[in-house]
């Protein structure tokens, strides 16, 4: 068949200059994002606070890979987070990289759907029309220049290139090497985005495209990969618990729905991305429910059944135009794991989960303009009309997805466009945006967000509970308590609302009642490592080290790359006098990320302690080198110098302290005077 023919040199030499187009135009379109800054919309725990990328030590790596991490992130995304642990350690967290890295990989992902349709059409013209709007597309933007959206790039890449290699498969089927291979890059894949679970249903779709007969070898051959999927697609619904999953789609609406609700609500997703690849306008990061439970307009009954007429009709056209067969079953098999038919997340919709699926769909609209150029040629009328039409689509595209991409700039230009793209936004565009106003210390603002979230629905318990952590910051707690028993109301096994009311008894030193609360908490979430971490304090608060420093253990056995849970043991030991077990933990805490001028004092003490005099001396330098007026660490390091002899440093650091309003005790400086004249 055409499909396996080998390329000539003009064929190798089109397809190459077509892959430098392909690369430049989306340089081009997505350019803005190189400026981008990170938002709070996930990035904050998978990057900027995300403590197990600070180091590749294999402690952290064997962390990323362990199926314990989805507890963390809710995701079994080993590969993406690696890829952020190298980022960092080139650019700590400097966004341009992170967001240049997802640039290159959607380009790598633009050439490779350009080979890919090749390979299945033998049409340069089709290949790249398809690949270059799969490039610029505005609902690839999402993917692109959300930085957490690194699982679908990166899974892109491992996705068209297993299929691509499969396809060399099919051309030399004696060599199982590159079957075995393909599967390799599916792992790939799927340890980026378990959304990548339709691949091995897309083998069987080219193997019927490619006029392979299903025999029960061809099949047998799959079944590999149909057990990946099925172990990652486990993985998917495990990582979505119920003490988070639960909370978020009843704020979301999803939890009312039925299952027949559910499957109409699908079949409207579907056409709701069909729509979008028409005319995407009034584009969003977080789109509104269409319908709510047991209100299902009478319109939504027809979607399943125009659906099964579409596979039908494509089912009819599979011998005359087996592209549109296979375009169509490509869209709808790789967009079936996120329809939400059994929940598994908490956004009905959104533009990211396009990136694969939509190839399909892509494929049928660069045949139609083919065939479309085809008959104008044959009747002898316009050569140039498709081209130049489907030149002027693909620049139009460009520059709206260029323009798109300037909503990421940073969270309050992202949760702006989400309130200003309709006239009845979600509520949830309020609570984000309230976020942003409070990082960036507009307490008054984000209060001000909270409460029209709240005057929208009452019944969001995130917004209750975020309001409550801006009054505790303000010192308000009485007000930050109403508000939690609000959220907990709503939702009383909200595991967050439980422990930032403990917190607040903690700090108002009602410390039965915290203990009591941070118990509920890790009933609610017996794997809670923030409640662990909390109720460890309290015990330390309540003379109870030896409960302490097992709470602060357990949470370090579930979440190894939780700097604070080490900071806080280290703490602990040192109030016992254990300070090797304390520099240990420090250094851990450091090693982690958590490098603040009080873990660099509290190990320059523990040095101190055990007569470690120079090493006492850098971390208390450290110290200061972060924060020049940190009083402990200067007076610490005098006391260093002094135990280390050298008394004329350790005076001059007191006789600093003095000079900047620190009273020191005159018996300390004249003892020091006289050690030094008495040299």
């Amino acid at each position: 068949m055409p499909l396996f023919e080998r390329l000539n040199r003009e064929t190798r030499n089109r397809l190459t200059g077509a892959s430098v187009l392909i690369v430049l135009v989306t340089l081009i379109t997505f350019s803005p994002v190189f400026t981008a800054g990170f938002t709070n919309w996930d990035d904050p725990v998978l990057v900027t606070e995300n403590r197990l990328i600070r180091s590749l030590s294999a402690e952290n790596v064997s962390a990323m890979f362990s199926i314990n991490s989805l507890q963390e992130f809710r995701h079994y995304i080993p590969l993406v987070l690696f890829s952020f642990a190298v980022e960092y350690q080139i650019a700590g967290l400097e966004p341009a990289l992170y967001h240049t890295t997802n640039i290159v990989l959607h380009c790598v992902s633009a050439v490779l759907v350009l080979w890919l349709a090749f390979r299945l059409t033998q049409s340069v013209p089709l290949a790249l029309l398809t690949a270059l709007l799969f490039a610029v597309h505005p609902l690839r933007v999402e993917s692109v220049a959300w930085v957490t959206e690194r699982k679908d790039v990166l899974s892109a890449v491992g996705y068209f290139s297993g299929l691509l290699i499969y396809l060399a498969y099919l051309r030399s089927p004696q060599r199982k090497a590159l079957l075995l291979l393909s599967g390799v890059a599916f792992a790939f894949s799927l340890l980026s985005k378990a959304m990548a679970m339709s691949f091995p249903v897309i083998l069987l779709l080219i193997d019927v495209f490619a006029g392979r007969r299903l025999s029960r070898p061809v099949v047998v051959e799959k079944i590999p990969f149909f057990l990946l999927a099925i172990g990652f697609g486990i993985l998917a619904l495990v990582a979505h618990d119920p003490t988070t999953s639960s909370l978020q789609q009843i704020e979301t609406g999803q939890a009312a729905f039925s299952f027949f609700e559910r499957v109409v609500l699908a079949s409207w997703a579907t056409f709701f991305y069909a729509s979008k690849l028409v005319a995407p306008v009034n584009l969003s990061v977080l789109y509104q429910a269409p319908l709510t439970s047991g209100d299902v307009p009478g319109i939504f009954f027809a979607f399943p059944f125009v659906i099964v007429a579409i596979l039908t009709g494509a089912f009819l056209l599979r011998h005359r135009v087996p592209l549109v067969a296979f375009g169509v079953l490509w869209y709808l098999v790789a967009l079936v794991p996120v329809l939400q038919i059994v929940p598994a997340g908490v956004a009905l919709v959104a533009d990211r989960f396009t990136y694969i699926p939509l190839t399909g769909l892509f494929l049928i609209v660069a045949l139609g303009a083919v065939r479309t150029h085809e008959w104008f040629v044959s009747r002898g009328l316009s050569r140039m009309l498709v081209p130049s039409t489907a030149a002027i689509v693909v620049v139009l595209l460009a520059y709206a997805a260029r323009e798109r991409t300037k909503v990421w700039e940073n969270s309050l230009t992202l949760w702006n466009s989400v309130l200003e793209a309709s006239d009845s936004p979600p509520p949830m565009a309020y609570v984000h945006r309230a976020l942003a106003q409070a990082e960036r210390g507009r307490l008054e603002r984000a209060l001000d967000d909270y409460t029209l979230a709240l005057e929208r629905d009452s019944t969001l318990a995130v917004a209750w509970n975020n309001r409550g952590n801006i009054y505790a910051r303000q010192g308000r707690f009485e007000m930050a308590l109403a508000d939690y028993r609000k959220a907990l109301d709503v939702y009383p096994a909200y595991t967050d609302a439980t422990i930032n009311a403990a917190r607040v008894h903690m700090l108002l030193r009602n410390l039965p009642e915290a203990l009591a609360l941070s118990n509920k908490a890790l009933e609610i979430e017996p794997g809670s490592v923030l409640a662990l971490v909390q109720r460890g304090q309290i015990y330390d608060l309540l003379g109870k080290p030896e409960e302490s420093l097992r709470d602060f253990t357990i949470a370090i056995r579930l979440q190894p790359g939780f700097a604070e849970a080490y900071m806080r043991r280290g703490d602990v030991s040192f109030r016992l006098g254990d300070f090797r077990s304390a520099i240990r933990d420090y250094s851990q805490a450091v090693n982690l990320g958590f490098a603040s001028e009080a873990v660099f004092t509290n190990r320059g003490s523990a040095y101190a302690n055990l007569g470690m005099f120079d090493a006492a001396i850098l971390d208390f330098t450290r110290a200061l080198e972060l924060n020049p007026n940190y009083v402990d660490a200067f007076r610490n390091r005098g006391l260093a110098f002094m135990g280390k002899g050298d008394y004329a440093s350790a005076l001059q650091h007191f006789e600093r302290l003095e000079t900047m309003g620190y009273r020191q005790d005159p018996r300390l400086l004249d003892d020091l005077r006289s050690r030094i004249r008495g040299r």
